[in-house]
């Protein structure tokens, strides 16, 4: 089955093949399934229809279909340490499934789940699942088939919430048998100053490890420069709209020395996306109608053809030129409570408008007036001068933005998914000229 990723390109994945003959290997590896949670900010027809338990049983399905040998979870499999008995049972009915299968399942622990893992792996070994690296300590251990070692695997788990030091640190000496191997790792890479395990992604060359499997970030990355793959796998499942573009597990497949092919098949049940759209030359209702919706369908055809099409949750970013401000903001707010937008499976989350005002800003800054305090607050961001002329303000905003992102109320919220202070200020200074300048009667009201 041949699909178009517009991340990394096109792959070939065999709907079908036999289990390893010899030494050759598939690999099916995932991570942060947050098992417990669901996609936000997506409107449902039934309960638990975007789940990461209900992407579990997809997981479980591919590693079916596609006849893999082994199945890596990269840590942050439940949400919670406190999820014992919520997740046992759906973790339970696939690993049962897969022992049928003869899937062995190799699991490291996360920030998420490093105290309830263990406890979840005690009870369901039975089921070939094998937990590495418990207690922060980097365990070893040696794939075979038929009595042949045919996967070397290396793998450390979290032993706590958080981690300040580089687990690379003590990584061991790895014992040479001469078929691949694959390191497992929960980790945040080139971030020296993350609490959650901060690792250099150079730290993971010239180790001996052939492919890397790495979580915590949700977002995929594929890293392939050198000759040691950095796969960061990401969630399988997009949780919210934060985490944008193709989310799924990936094949790893190897010959029994090296590995020949590392494919990402798309698994979510919803793509979160993001698209600009050039209201410029939109003058009536109907023009920002068909401007919102060649976004979106610029959107849906770049999604890989593979299975079934995902719900897609959009966020269409307004841009151009414009004096129709407020009629624009009427007109994204109906579009917005239109839901679904254009057929079923496609929903319009939101609208955030990017708009220069169609005037001369750095005239309107000469008044004395409102307007002018206003027009020369947008000139100093557009000259990269709002810390230097109006600190004040910015620290202002900063700290009523810090005060309502800290409440409990976000905080699953994806820090990429926050305005900046200076969006907030841009946008409210543009709302207040248009405003003012349709009460002095030098902007026409549609």
């Amino acid at each position: 089955m041949r699909y178009k990723n517009p991340i990394f390109g096109f792959a070939e994945v065999p709907e079908t093949r036999e289990n390893a003959k010899g030494k050759h290997m598939r690999i099916l590896c995932t991570g942060d399934l947050h098992l417990g949670r669901s996609s936000s900010k997506v409107l449902t027809t039934r309960d638990g229809e975007h789940s990461c338990e209900n992407a579990w049983d997809r997981i479980v399905d591919l590693a079916e279909r596609e006849h893999v040998n082994v199945l890596v979870l990269s840590g942050d499999i439940v949400d919670e340490n406190a999820a014992y008995f919520e997740t046992l049972g759906p973790l339970e009915r696939g690993m049962r499934r897969l022992s049928e299968c003869k899937i062995a399942t190799y699991v490291i622990a996360g920030n998420h789940d490093y105290e309830v893992l263990p406890k979840l792996e005690r009870d369901l070994r039975e089921f070939n699942l094998h937990l590495l690296g418990v207690g922060g300590e980097w365990q070893q251990t040696v794939h075979s088939n038929n009595g042949e070692p045919v996967l070397h695997l290396v793998g450390w788990s979290f032993a706590d919430r958080y981690v300040d030091n580089n687990p690379m640190q003590s990584f061991p000496s790895l014992a040479s048998n001469g078929v691949p191997v694959l390191g497992i790792l929960h980790a945040t890479l080139d971030s020296a100053s993350c609490r959650y395990a901060p690792v250099p992604t150079s730290d993971l060359r010239q180790r001996g490890v052939d492919v890397w499997v790495v979580g915590h970030v949700h977002a995929p990355v594929d890293c392939r420069d050198g000759d040691c793959p950095v796969l960061n796998v990401g969630s399988p499942q997009a949780m919210d709209p934060g985490e944008t573009g193709v989310h799924g597990p990936w094949i790893i497949e190897t010959d029994g020395r090296n590995v020949t092919s590392i494919t990402q098949v798309p698994l979510s049940s919803v793509c979160y996306c993001r698209e600009n759209a050039d209201v410029t030359e939109v003058r009536a209702e109907s023009e920002f109608k068909d401007c919102v919706e060649k976004a979106v369908n610029d959107i849906i055809a770049t999604y890989p053809q593979f299975g079934d099409p995902p719900v897609f949750s959009c966020r269409i970013t307004l841009s151009g030129r414009s004096s129709l401000l407020r009629e624009i903001e009427v007109w994204a707010e109906k579009v917005v409570k239109s839901q679904p937008w254009s057929g079923e499976g496609v929903f319009i989350d939101e609208i955030p408008l990017d708009i220069s005002l169609d005037y001369d800003v750095r005239a309107l800054a000469e008044s004395g007036d409102a307007v002018g305090i206003a027009a020369g607050i947008l000139a100093a961001i557009e000259d990269g001068k709002l810390q230097q002329d109006y600190s004040g303000l910015l620290e202002s905003v900063k700290s009523e933005i810090g005060e309502v992102f800290g409440s409990r109320h976000y905080k699953l919220l994806n820090a990429d998914d926050r305005p900046t202070p200076e969006c907030y200020i841009r946008t409210e200074c543009r709302r207040l000229i248009d405003t003012l300048l349709r009460q002095k009667g030098e902007v026409s009201n549609a």
